[in-house]
């Protein structure tokens, strides 16, 4: 397709083809071929296999478009632009929004409006086009009268029009009308009507798209709005060419513009409204249109991720690409082994996943896989994705969006949500619960998975506080403004890396994980995914797709959640965690559970984990849900006991291991009673301190009965470096020491074995 619409392009530059063409596109998995392109126009443009009506609305999503930029500045506005330039002048990036041709080499500079249109339409950023070429002109003009004048954009637009169309500007208008829109009063339909400079003719009579950007804020929407995506302007025609309110934007706030990426997310967003219709108003427009009415609906929250967000846009998203004919997913039905999946913005590839479909046949339901790139991981992923959220700066991972409900020719109007891989979580207040009405001492927190209700961090979270049901997002609140909302302990509404499947972190999709795989309605899907394997280098990632329940069980376990760690009062550590639901679990199933000893604050190394206990994971149909730790009561010293576990199935399959949990291994003690020296003398156990040593530490150890004793230090390779204990010994507590002087340093082991019991260790001598 790539080399089809790059021959479109040759031919219309080098040719001035001057027929009337239909607008090249994409069709899903339909492909028009280059006959059509030069076809004239058809009476109908079909539907995609999968029953999608794909492309642009109201306008047109391909082929080449003509925009008119006019940055605007009241006679009286002398502040400087943000990078310092003056007022009078426009900056280097305003210059160049927009790009008067398509490069002859393909490469657009790297952040204007003509790039950001080529790369999310399949332009790769080195040579090769995308389907979409925006191109134009850029004019700066001051009014001649100051800004109390005007009260109406219509005012400044009619004064800013009128000066364009004389000296010295001269501007031909008729070179921004090429194009027919919706060709017989049809959504979808639009003709390319090129004008033709030797005849004066071409389009339809009505300027396609202008953008007029102000300085300051425009007058027709509230001080704060960033624009909206029609213009007011005079009737009157210019150079035969009529304005319409439908032939471009209004943009606002561009003093404080730095030509960033995220200052040309407002003239795609803008222009996204006549790609992906939706009438007008906020509520059908956004995907988040219709949360912000009624936040219960909690849908559509794909912030930073989709251009059409009425708040905190971003670029454009691989379900916003495919809708409008940019993208054709590869389209998996069966169980794939290997599934490659490259960086999706720059390779225009995407997964897309079935779930349901409607009674006429038509796609309903599914899941769209994205790999997901920034420039935080490298240089050549897509400039125009921002990175930098908050305080998170964002890499890389897989993206999973979960179609829930598709209207087959608005995309706006279909459900959308993200699937994060933190999970949905029942919430409560871990401050603030005493005074119920007042929301600015409250913190809120994650209490326990649901995996199918419950909120994720993207969400709005409801917590009912005795009578009041309270809402809050999960932000940090900096400003007394924000206190009746931002409450939480990190800002990840609007995404963090947490939000992504990645790798030996949670790398699986299940009808069993948190979250799931499931339709919306709950039922499961029998849909799986798994990560097989990241490749740093190309950028791709080896994902295996399971389709049905017996390929979905031959996929490891889900990472096991919400394991915590707490004293128990007789200063053990007791380690809690939500259940795995798999069958392969319930039945014949184990946890494994590792421990890593730390004398300080340092975090634990691969090396410093060891396995201490596989548990069963189910008693019959009763879930095994906590385990005590009998070897963690030793307090001495600062030592820090961090534990995480996994879930193996019955097969021997074991799942990545859930996030660690730590606890100060210096418990106060807190029952000195007879019947805690009573019970904590019935436990073997063995420790040292220092550790890290130099030259000496101390070795302390007990027995719960009488036996045989010894106790011996290895080095690395296993020699035996010293016999410490050998000897019968009653009940008890002991002491001894081990002197390392005449010893190198390294890691060393230290051995306890009594009667039948072996416990192991590891010291490092630090010279």
């Amino acid at each position: 397709m790539k080399t089809l619409i790059g021959s479109f392009f040759i031919i219309l530059i080098n040719f001035c083809i001057i027929l009337s063409q239909t607008e090249v596109r994409q069709m899903g998995d339909d492909i028009i071929d280059n006959t059509a392109l030069l076809s004239g126009l058809t009476s109908s443009i079909p539907k995609n296999s999968h029953g999608i009506q794909v492309g642009g609305v109201t306008k047109t999503a391909s082929g080449v478009l003509k925009v008119l930029v006019i940055f605007v500045r009241f006679n009286d506005d002398n502040a400087p632009w943000l990078d310092g330039t003056l007022a009078a002048d426009l900056p280097t990036w305003a210059q160049n929004y927009v790009s008067g041709t398509i490069p002859s080499n393909g490469i657009y500079p790297n952040i204007n409006i003509s790039n950001l249109f080529n790369r999310a339409s399949g332009g790769d950023g080195a040579g090769t086009l995308g389907a979409f070429q925006v191109i134009g002109d850029v004019y700066y003009v001051t009014t001649t009268h100051d800004e109390s004048y005007f009260i109406r954009d219509l005012d400044v637009n009619t004064e800013v029009l009128n000066l364009l169309n004389v000296s010295p500007y001269n501007i031909d208008f008729r070179k921004y009308d090429n194009w027919q829109f919706r060709v017989g009063g049809k959504d979808y339909e639009h003709s390319y009507l090129p004008f033709n400079p030797a005849t004066g003719t071409g389009g339809d009579g009505t300027i396609d798209q202008i953008y007029i950007i102000y300085r300051g804020r425009a007058r027709d929407v509230s001080a704060q709005a960033g624009g909206y995506s029609t213009i007011s302007v005079p009737t009157s025609a210019y150079d035969g060419k009529y304005f319409t309110s439908t032939s471009g934007s209004t943009l606002a706030h561009s003093n404080n513009m730095n030509g960033l990426p995220e200052d040309f997310y407002g003239a795609a967003h803008e222009y996204g409204h006549y790609l992906f219709g939706g009438g007008s108003g906020n509520t059908n427009t956004h995907f988040d249109g219709r949360t912000y009415d009624n936040h219960t609906l909690n849908k559509g929250l794909m912030g930073q991720f989709a251009l059409m967000q009425r708040d905190n846009n971003g670029g454009f998203s691989m379900y916003e690409r495919y809708r409008l004919g940019w993208l054709i997913p590869q389209y998996v039905t069966t169980t794939t082994n290997s599934k490659i999946l490259q960086d999706s913005h720059v390779s225009n590839t995407a997964i897309m996943v079935p779930i349901s479909f409607y009674a006429g046949g038509e796609l309903k339901e599914y899941f769209l896989i994205d790999n997901y790139q920034t420039t935080n991981d490298y240089s050549g992923a897509d400039p125009f994705n921002k990175t930098p959220i908050f305080d998170n700066n964002i890499v890389h991972g897989i993206l999973i969006f979960h179609i829930e409900n598709e209207h087959l020719t608005t995309p706006t109007l279909s459900t959308l949500d993200i699937e994060c891989a933190d999970g949905l979580w029942n919430w409560t207040l871990s401050s603030g619960a005493s005074t119920p009405s007042d929301k600015t001492d409250d913190i809120i927190a994650k209490s326990t998975p649901t995996r199918s209700s419950g909120f994720d961090e993207r969400n709005y979270v409801y917590i009912t506080v005795g009578t009041y049901n309270n809402e809050y997002i999960t932000l940090v609140a900096t400003k007394p403004s924000e206190m009746s909302t931002w409450r939480y302990t990190k800002n990840s509404w609007l995404g963090d890396n947490d939000d992504f499947f990645n790798k030996d972190k949670c790398e699986i999709l299940s009808p069993w994980s948190n979250p799931n795989s499931n339709n919306v309605s709950g039922t499961t899907s029998n849909i799986g995914l798994q990560i097989l394997n990241y490749n740093s280098t190309t950028k791709e990632y080896t994902l295996k797709i399971a389709i049905g329940n017996s390929a979905c069980l031959d996929l490891p376990p889900s990472k096991p959640q919400n394991l915590q760690v707490s004293a128990s009062v007789d200063d053990e550590a007791v380690l809690t965690w939500s259940e795995n639901i798999e069958s392969d679990i319930v039945s014949g199933g184990s946890y494994k559970i590792y421990r890593a000893e730390i004398w300080g604050t340092t975090e634990p190394t691969t090396s410093d984990w060891d396995l201490v206990a596989t548990i069963d994971a189910y008693d019959g149909s009763t879930p095994i849900t906590s385990w005590t730790d009998l070897d963690s009561y030793i307090y001495t010293g600062p030592r820090w006991l961090h534990y995480k576990m996994s879930a193996v199935d019955n097969t021997n399959i074991e799942s990545v291991c859930s996030d660690k949990v730590t606890i100060n291994g210096r418990i106060p003690k807190q029952n000195s009673d007879s019947l805690y020296e009573a019970e904590s003398n019935k436990i073997y156990s063995l420790t040292s301190y220092p550790n890290p040593f130099n030259p000496t530490t101390k070795i302390d150890y007990q027995i719960p009965a009488d036996c045989y004793v010894t106790i011996k230090v290895y080095d690395s390779m296993g020699k035996e470096a010293a016999t410490l204990i050998n000897s019968r010994l009653p009940a008890g507590k002991y002491s001894t020491n081990f002197d390392g002087s005449n010893l190198s340093s390294g890691i060393y082991f230290c051995v306890l074995r009594a009667g039948d019991f072996v416990s192991t260790k590891k010291m490092m001598l630090i010279k």
